[in-house]
C-alpha cells in the first residue's frame, strides 16, 4: 500500500474535501437552504430563459449525524423537537 494510499484513509472528512478545493474538483460550501449553489453567467442566462437546470448536491453523513446535528441546534435556539 503506498504511502498516499495510507494517508487518504486516515484523514478526516474536512481534509477530503479540502483537497478536492484545492484540486478543483469541488466548490467552497454552501447553504442549500439558505444560499444555493454556486452558479456561472451561462447557468443565469439559460435560468433567465426559462430553463430548469440542476445542480446535484449530497448530504455528508448518515441519519444519525443529521439527527444529532439537528438536535444540537434546536437546544442552541431553546427550541424542543422530537
Amino acid at each position: 500500500m503506498s504511502d498516499e494510499t495510507k494517508q487518504e484513509q486516515t484523514m478526516t472528512e474536512s481534509e477530503w474535501f479540502q483537497i478536492g478545493r484545492d484540486r478543483g474538483w469541488i466548490s467552497e460550501s454552501f447553504c442549500c437552504t439558505h444560499e444555493g449553489p454556486p452558479m456561472v453567467e451561462a447557468e443565469f442566462t439559460l435560468e433567465d430563459r426559462g430553463h430548469d437546470l440542476c445542480c446535484f448536491c449530497v448530504r455528508v453523513g448518515n441519519r444519525e449525524e443529521w439527527e444529532q446535528d439537528a438536535l444540537g441546534f434546536a437546544r442552541a435556539l431553546g427550541e424542543e423537537v422530537e
